[in-house]
């Protein structure tokens, strides 16, 4: 395999996304922009635009010509305002020299549209593949957010039942037995949840804070001393491979384009996460170093059998029909991975609220028992 290309070595090197003028076609444009693209042409929306250009181009039709008559057939069926609108804003922009994959470029996500532009000259092939390629990276995503749904639901119980103990338990109990009368693990308890509701606004602010502070440093943490160790504690363990499987996923969309692997990888730092940046930027240095397809890919972001596949790919000279492969036929795959590694810290968790309600359990039994036995002193 021939590499194609400069390799850039450093972030600015790689270029980075144009504008396309949304802003200078005035405010209420700008409002229905976007309000159609962030509402309305959500996926299956985009899916149904693919396959319907796609169906028009594969049958030798122009562009242009199938836009005019997508628009015309929305306009006689079913009057869809938002679809009219996104259409006669495309054609609009093509009839004033923009060529498709730029114009289609702002009204898509940023993955979608570099596909679409990688292979261009074949309309009807951009569409197939976009389609595999948004379809795919939903499946992965849906996993991810299911990954992390449950341990999420755990901790929200958690802190749920500890607050419930402070507020209506205990205040009743309170009543019944001074605090200094009861058993030590009900005195801790009483400590504890004590604490909570004396400090609740700091104690709120501080877990939203941490939570808000963990989910954007997925993927955007990089001083990789410490990301390194990060990397082995949920979420970052989860985060990981999936960073890694929807790398492999938009590089096979857009080698399945034609590009070659330089160009492919060059075309996703433009809209790269700086997480994801660091890999790719670890990869054109090897490359530009003189290192062959197969070593540029052993950069800390493939593990175990996804990186012993990808080793025995380059060894046979099959890289890239191998990363095809990865990218259709072990999506499943890391799919479950996900789903195992969220149960995992979805069941460490859930035996910890176990834990807390068996601690609550003991320590109500401790403070009945306390009771009673004052009342059978006095």
């Amino acid at each position: 395999m021939q590499r194609n290309g400069a390799a850039p070595k450093t972030k600015t090197e790689f270029k980075t996304k144009q504008s396309y003028g949304i802003t200078e076609r005035g405010f209420w444009f700008f409002i229905k922009y976007y309000l159609t693209k962030n509402f309305y042409f959500d996926l299956k929306k985009r899916l149904e635009f693919y396959r319907i250009i796609r169906t028009f181009t594969q049958n030798g039709i122009s562009i242009q010509t199938s836009l005019r008559l997508y628009g015309d057939m929305i306009k006689k069926y079913n009057n869809d305002v938002s679809m009219k609108f996104l259409v006669d804003d495309i054609l609009r922009m093509m009839a004033n020299g923009t060529r498709f994959e730029r114009a289609i470029a702002y009204w898509v996500p940023s993955q979608e549209s570099a596909i679409i532009e990688a292979s261009s000259n074949d309309l009807a092939i951009a569409c197939q593949v976009v389609t595999n390629f948004a379809e795919n990276m939903t499946s992965i995503k849906s996993a991810l957010v299911g990954a992390l749904t449950y341990p999420a639901v755990m901790v929200l119980v958690l802190i749920g039942s500890l607050l419930s103990f402070s507020e209506f338990v205990l205040p009743l109990m309170v009543k019944l037995s001074p605090p200094q009368n009861w058993p030590p693990m009900a005195q801790n308890l009483y400590a504890l949840t004590t604490f909570i509701h004396d400090h609740l606004i700091s104690i709120t602010v501080t877990l939203v804070s941490v939570t808000v502070l963990s989910i954007s440093s997925l993927a955007r943490f990089t001083f990789m001393p410490v990301r390194n160790i990060l990397d082995k504690l949920p979420p970052w363990n989860i985060y990981k491979p999936y960073t890694a499987t929807t790398f492999l996923i938009a590089l096979a969309s857009m080698l399945k384009t034609g590009s070659s692997f330089n160009n492919a990888v060059h075309k996703m730092g433009i809209t790269a996460t700086p997480y994801l940046m660091h890999f790719l930027r670890r990869i054109m240095i090897r490359l530009g170093a003189g290192s062959g397809f197969g070593e540029s890919l052993v950069i800390g972001l493939f593990e175990g059998n996804l990186l012993i596949s990808l080793t025995v790919f380059a060894t046979t000279n099959n890289l890239e029909k191998g990363i095809k492969f990865l990218a259709d036929e072990n999506l499943e795959e890391q799919r479950l991975v996900f789903i195992k590694k969220g149960r995992i810290l979805g069941y460490t968790l859930m035996i910890m609220v176990t834990g807390v309600i068996g601690w609550v359990m003991l320590s109500l039994y401790g403070i009945q028992s306390s009771v009673q036995t004052g009342s059978i002193s006095g």
